[in-house]
């Protein structure tokens, strides 16, 4: 299989977001390429992606469901494998809702509560 090129990563997904959404918001297509080429080894930390990404969180019971911008969900969903939390059992990514499973109610309230700490509130698009 080849490899391709981060910049050639970046114009497929591009091409796909000007497809599904012709309005999109130039933030949220700068983000995605920062997570796409931070994907391919460039460094950056777990709260850019929570920080940039998230649009909500809400538990019940020992489940969480974070809502992303649309595309990067499993980026949110990679972030929280990578923290390697005793807690998570095992987390799920769609287009825009990642599910994370936990071990118990009290672990899903406390790590619900950190990733609403630290993402930032986005004003809604027309």
């Amino acid at each position: 299989m080849e490899r391709l090129e981060i910049d050639e990563i970046i114009d497929f997904y591009e091409k796909k977001v000007k497809k599904l959404e012709k309005n999109i918001d130039i933030k949220y297509l700068e983000t995605a390429k920062m997570i796409i080429k931070a994907m391919y080894g460039r460094k950056f930390t777990v709260n850019i992606i929570f920080s940039q990404c998230v649009t909500s969180v809400d538990y019940a019971q020992n489940i969480i469901v974070i809502k992303t911008l649309p595309g990067l969900a499993q980026a949110a969903c990679s972030a929280l494998d990578k923290l390697d939390l005793p807690e998570v059992l095992g987390t799920l990514g769609g287009d825009d809702t990642c599910m994370v499973v936990l071990r118990d109610a009290s672990s899903a309230a406390g790590i619900c509560a950190e990733i609403r700490s630290q993402i930032t509130t986005h004003a809604p698009r027309a």
